[in-house]
């Protein structure tokens, strides 16, 4: 039992990541299938950033595990993070806090 909690909070503290999705809708709730997210395509990106107060939403470059995004938000343009599977805005794309380079 212990076990199963334990990988139903891995599982969903890495769907809340947008890492993974869960399905709870099988087995009456009880055992939870684990698929791997799939990244959004352009436009559900851009609806996803209208819902978020983004507009003039352009130049969408997706990188791997990165999509980076010019948008306005309140009449301010920049260069945005995005999560690919949610289409949360992570932080500013300058605000670079990888150890890549």
């Amino acid at each position: 039992m212990n076990r199963l909690r334990l990988s139903l909070a891995v599982a969903i503290s890495a769907a809340s990541l947008g890492y993974l999705a869960v399905d709870f809708s099988s087995n009456n709730g009880m055992i939870a299938n684990v698929f791997a997210a799939t990244p959004l395509s352009n436009a559900e990106l851009q609806t996803q950033l209208q819902a978020q107060g983004y507009t003039d939403i352009q130049d969408i470059q997706h990188d791997g595990k990165r999509v980076s995004v010019t948008a306005t938000k309140d009449g301010q343009a920049a260069q945005l993070a995005v999560n690919p599977t949610t289409g949360q805005v992570r932080r500013g794309a300058d605000a670079d806090d990888d150890d890549d380079d």
